[in-house]
C-alpha cells in the first residue's frame, strides 16, 4: 500500500487508532506517522496477525485449500461456525478460538484453526482445552456418545518448540503407552512451527511448505515470492493491502498495534521509556537463546527504519546490534 495516496482524513483515522493506546500517546504528529507508514506501506498484510489470519481465512475456498494442504485429509466442502463454544455454566472458562468450521463431506468432522504469533507455556493445555469444548457441545442429554465427531485441532506457531525430533508437523492423537495402539481418533491436535522451514524462496515447496512459508514470510515481499506455484494466487490476492476496503485497512491498523508481539518495535525510537522496555525484553529473549529466525526479523525490522529515515546508530541502540549485525546493514 502507498501511504502517499491516504488523503488528509485517511491519516487522521490512522492517527487517532495511535492515541487509542497509552504507549503511544507521546508520540509527536511526526511520529505518529511515521509509525503509519511502517505498517501500512508494505505490500502484504502480515498474515500471523490475528486479524489478517482470520480474514485470510473467511474465504471458504482458501479455508478449504488449507485444510487440504495440512492435514492427511480430502475435504469437499466446509461450513464456518462462530468461533466461541457455549459455555454449560456461567463461570465456565470462555473458549473462542481463530476459526472453527465444519467439514460436510465425505464425513462431518469439526476443525479449529489457530495461530499463535508468541510463545506460551500454557499453550497445549489451551489447544486441548479448545478441542474439548469443542467435543462436549456435539452431544445433548439422551442422546448417544456414537454420535461425536472427530475434532482437529490445527495451531500454526511462529515459535520454536523443544521436541525429540525436527520435522514440519507434530501430530498429537490418544495411544496406549507401551503398545503404540490407538485409542481413539475422535480429537487430534496438529502443530505447525514456522520457523522451521528456512527458505528464502518458494522454488520446489510442497503445497504445505508453501503455506508454512506465505504465513510468516509474505509481508516481507514487494511482488509474489519468487517461485510461487499459482494455486497460491488466491493468498496472495486476499492479502493484498491496497485491496483491502478503508474500514478494514483501519481494522488491521489498530490489531498490528495492539498484539502484544514484537510489533513494538515500530514504537522504540520515540520514547526513551520505550526504548528501554524493549531494550530490556530484547535482552531478556536473547539470555534465553534466540532462533536464526528471529535474528533474521530484527535485522528485517532495523532496514525498514532505515529506510523511514532512522539513523543506524538510533536503530543499533534500539535493537541493540553488535558489530557484526551492524556491518551486514
Amino acid at each position: 500500500m502507498d501511504v502517499k495516496e491516504l488523503t488528509l482524513e485517511q491519516l487522521r483515522q490512522f492517527e487517532a487508532i495511535v492515541d487509542e493506546f497509552e504507549k503511544c500517546r507521546g508520540m509527536s504528529q511526526e511520529e505518529k506517522q511515521l509509525l503509519v507508514k511502517q505498517i501500512m506501506s508494505d505490500t502484504f498484510m502480515d498474515l500471523r496477525c490475528d486479524w489478517a489470519f482470520k480474514h485470510l481465512l473467511q474465504d471458504k475456498g482458501i479455508l478449504k485449500m488449507l485444510l487440504n494442504d495440512v492435514l492427511p485429509e480430502e475435504i469437499d466442502e466446509v461450513e464456518l461456525m462462530p468461533n466461541e463454544v457455549d459455555r454449560f455454566f456461567a463461570d465456565d472458562k470462555n473458549a473462542t478460538m481463530d476459526v472453527i468450521c465444519h467439514s460436510l463431506k465425505p464425513l462431518q468432522k469439526s476443525f479449529i484453526v489457530e495461530l499463535q504469533r508468541k510463545r506460551q507455556r500454557s499453550l497445549r493445555e489451551r489447544m486441548l482445552y479448545y478441542g474439548a469444548a469443542s467435543l462436549t457441545k456435539q452431544v445433548k442429554r439422551g442422546e448417544p456418545y456414537r454420535k461425536l465427531q472427530p475434532v482437529y485441532v490445527i495451531c500454526f506457531l511462529d515459535e520454536v518448540y523443544q521436541h525429540p525430533v525436527d520435522q514440519l508437523v507434530y501430530s498429537y492423537s490418544m495411544r496406549e503407552e507401551k503398545t503404540n495402539e490407538l485409542y481413539s481418533d475422535i480429537l487430534r491436535i496438529y502443530f505447525f512451527e514456522l520457523p522451521r522451514l528456512q527458505k528464502e524462496n518458494m522454488k520446489g515447496l510442497s503445497p504445505l511448505e508453501g503455506w508454512l512459508f506465505l504465513l510468516r514470510n509474505l509481508h516481507n515481499f514487494a511482488d509474489a515470492p519468487e517461485g510461487m506455484d499459482k494455486r497460491f494466487e488466491p493468498i496472495v490476492r486476499a492479502a493484498r493491502m491496497k485491496d483491502l476496503p478503508g474500514k478494514e485497512q483501519l481494522q488491521y491498523f489498530r490489531a498490528m498495534i495492539s498484539e502484544d508481539t514484537k510489533q513494538d518495535y515500530y514504537l522504540g525510537g520515540y520514547d526513551a521509556g520505550m526504548e528501554a522496555g524493549y531494550a530490556e525484553g530484547m535482552e531478556k529473549g536473547m539470555e534465553k537463546g534466540m532462533e536464526k529466525g528471529k535474528i533474521e526479523g530484527i535485522m528485517l525490522s532495523a532496514r525498514k527504519l532505515i529506510a523511514s529515515g532512522m539513523t543506524r546508530e538510533t536503530v543499533s541502540r534500539i535493537l541493540e546490534l553488535n558489530e557484526e549485525q551492524l556491518k551486514e546493514l
